[in-house]
């Protein structure tokens, strides 16, 4: 645990010396919802309305992006640099870097979190309750961790890093246009509706704004990331 530790806060420190990276995880998500707010919700006197549906979406789609961005090219990095390999010379347990990455990553996810919440209540008059705030965290938990599997694997399988951001790129836009993450686009059981239970940002959504079925869906995409743990664990071992 302890090494653990150190592995993570090595990382963080690394993290916050790249101000570019900041800016996307925890300033953008928050300029554009208060951006937005005061255009369609202070505007016209539906600031906590807006709030309501849009802070979901707004951590939502803040959560898949610094998974499919951060986590799968990172992953890349350490393979191609060799850094895995050079991990595994060392009197520790290798899955301590990759763990470690994944909670600076975590804590720059909470940070955005708070970062909005606050907004929410201060600038819309808009505080979730407390089932509605374990909602939102569980669904950003899952959302983080079922795009930052995807971007894994991605990483692994792709055949360059340009195959890496181009896959993440086309994922990211349409999950964020099809599964209404700030606006309501498409009707319940058109065509675009149903494809956009493609992306596990929509359950998560449906579920961070009260719907409680969409936990079966999130149920099986456990499931599956579960049958599949060894599998990409193997590949992965084998790419080291």
């Amino acid at each position: 645990m302890r090494h653990l530790g150190v592995m993570a806060g090595y990382q963080l420190r690394a993290a916050t010396a790249e101000p570019l990276g900041v800016f996307f995880t925890i300033l953008l998500p928050l300029l554009l919802f208060v951006f937005f707010g005061f255009v369609f919700g202070l505007g016209n006197g539906r600031g906590a309305e807006y709030a309501l549906f849009v802070l979901p979406g707004m951590i939502g789609v803040m959560c898949s992006s610094d998974a499919l961005y951060m986590v799968g090219p990172t992953i890349r990095a350490y393979l191609a640099q060799g850094l895995v390999r050079e991990f595994k010379g060392l009197p520790l347990w290798t899955g301590n870097l990759f763990l470690g990455f994944a909670a600076t990553r975590l804590i720059f996810v909470l940070v955005s979190m708070v970062c909005l919440l606050a907004a929410s209540k201060f600038l819309f008059g808009y505080a979730p309750d407390g089932l509605v705030a374990a909602r939102i965290l569980f669904g950003a938990a899952v959302t983080f961790v079922a795009y930052a599997l995807l971007a894994v694997a991605v990483s692994i399988y792709a055949n360059s890093s340009m195959g890496d951001y181009g896959f993440g790129s086309v994922y990211y836009f349409l999950g964020m246009f099809l599964c209404d993450a700030f606006f309501v686009l498409f009707e319940e059981g058109s065509t675009p509706y149903m494809l956009s239970f493609m992306f596990p940002l929509r359950p998560a959504l449906l579920f961070m704004r009260g719907e409680d079925w969409p936990l079966l869906i999130l149920a099986a995409m456990a499931l599956v990331v579960f049958a599949l743990r060894r599998r990409l664990a193997a590949v992965l071992g084998r790419k080291t």
